[in-house]
């Protein structure tokens, strides 16, 4: 039975919302099916003390389906009349999604500690998009629960009162006059599906960071996954006015407020700073801990699962015994405080002429109650 075309529905209930996303889910499937395989073959496993400070991670499965189907031109093509060029419009919001499949699907799962001071930290005055070092071009990084929350106004009556949580964000790198080619498994698939390749286009004359983000309803029993797309351009200009920078126009997004702004103008500034952590020490790479690898027999097929990656663990590296004389005690004493995490540019090399940007963690300092 061909499923109904989901974008026709208008849930109220958090059924109505589940019985769309597998809907959505039900076409994605019978039409791309390697697709589908290529983005649930993987689960992860996360230490049990920090189960319960993220999403179902399989549930992210409803989100990439519900982005690959709007970037198709299945609204014009198979369930009504129009031009079958319709996806262009909604092409942007599976650029991201494609260069990660792309690039090795690198998941990293970010410490709600960590998380939390990042979100706080402000960017370095006079940091620039060369600042930043950049291990992957494209990754994922899956976000404790209510580390971002925000309810966006959309014009659409049924989403209204829905608050949300950022369970994922997805961040791509990309450069002047790249190719936007399709992962070969989609584009299979959709050569397949539509006669012909969907992507073939080259990115501007710019280098750009992009993201797109899953929001998800904070009741856990939701499937219903949507997804917001943006980015901003990597140019001359600090990375403080790139993450503050909001060029929206109003026709295009009616329902466009300062909470949104806001929103946005956070997601940047903590995508910058986490960037900034990945490649403040030197790159040290383990091999990746598969618990259990995909397999499929005879029809059936199980995910492979991997050992949660975590963003903090990147910058793990052996603790260094002290070295010279200790400093002589000068009698001041300070009640114990907590110090906040920061940035800080590190001399080393010979004669300490060059400099490296370190993340200095929070600590509790020493004190007479200590």
């Amino acid at each position: 039975m061909t499923p109904s075309n989901p974008f026709n529905l208008k849930p109220k209930t958090i059924e109505d919302h589940n019985r769309q996303a597998e809907q959505a889910l039900a076409f994605f499937l019978r039409d791309f099916p390697q697709t589908y395989r290529l983005l649930a073959g993987s689960r992860f496993q996360v230490p049990v003390r920090r189960q319960a400070d993220y999403m179902n991670y399989a549930h992210s499965i409803y989100g990439d389906a519900w982005t690959f189907i709007r970037a198709t031109p299945c609204r014009a093509g198979r369930w009504g009349q129009g031009d079958r060029d319709a996806w262009r419009q909604v092409a942007g919001e599976f650029t991201v999604v494609n260069e990660w499949l792309k690039q090795g699907q690198t998941t990293l799962f970010v410490e709600r500690e960590l998380g939390e001071a990042l979100k706080r930290t402000d960017l370095p005055e006079g940091f620039s998009p060369q600042d930043l070092h950049w291990r992957w071009n494209a990754f994922r990084l899956v976000l404790p629960l209510g580390l971002f929350r925000v309810k966006f106004r959309v014009d659409d009556p049924h989403q209204e009162g829905w608050d949300t949580d950022i369970p994922i964000v997805t961040v791509a790198k990309v450069l002047k006059r790249q190719s936007l080619d399709f992962h070969p498994t989609l584009f299979q698939e959709t050569q397949a599906a539509f006669g012909r390749e969907p992507l073939g286009d080259t990115w501007p004359n710019e280098d750009a960071v992009l993201f797109s983000i899953q929001r998800k309803p904070t009741d856990p029993k939701h499937k219903k996954i949507l997804d917001f797309s943006g980015g901003c351009k990597l140019d001359d200009r600090t990375l403080r006015t790139l993450a503050e920078e909001i060029d929206v126009a109003a026709e295009v997004l009616p329902f466009w407020d300062s909470d949104s702004s806001a929103f946005v103008v956070g997601i940047k500034r903590f995508i910058f700073n986490a960037l900034l952590y990945m490649g403040s020490f030197p790159e040290e790479y383990e091999p990746e801990e598969v618990l259990r690898p995909f397999s499929e027999k005879k029809g059936r097929w199980k995910p492979a699962i991997k050992a949660a990656r975590f963003l903090g663990k990147e910058a793990y590296r052996p603790a260094r015994r002290p070295t010279g004389a200790e400093h002589e005690p000068t009698g001041r004493q300070l009640p114990g405080h907590w110090r906040a995490g920061h940035w800080r540019r590190q001399a080393f090399g010979e004669g300490s002429l060059q400099r490296k940007l370190i993340w200095i963690q929070p600590y509790k300092t020493a004190g007479p109650d200590a």
